[in-house]
């Protein structure tokens, strides 16, 4: 995979909560306008759409700061690892 920059049309109700895309989400202009339009089309609730976009987010930021780059690589075992890290850190948020 490059490192070269691709264009995205982030829909405006999305691009305002991150300044980057997913990564993990959008390696290439085909994943990403499939990525976005799944958030504009199929959730129709902007609160709604803005929660699960921002949890995307973190997911792949996760994912990144662990060598995972490639959603392909991304196992049940990761998102396991993923809950987790989120219930211990809203244990030491109690």
């Amino acid at each position: 995979m490059s490192n070269s920059v691709i264009p995205l049309n982030v829909p405006r109700s999305l691009a305002a909560i991150s300044a980057a895309a997913p990564a993990l989400f959008v390696p290439d202009a085909k994943a990403a306008e499939r990525f976005f339009e799944s958030f504009t089309a199929n959730i129709r609730n902007k609160n709604t759409r803005r929660a699960y976009y921002k949890a995307v987010c973190r997911f792949s930021d996760w994912c990144e700061g662990r060598g995972l780059r490639d959603l392909a690589a991304v196992k049940p075992l990761h998102v396991a690892a993923y809950i987790e890290a989120l219930a211990g850190e809203l244990a030491m948020h109690v």
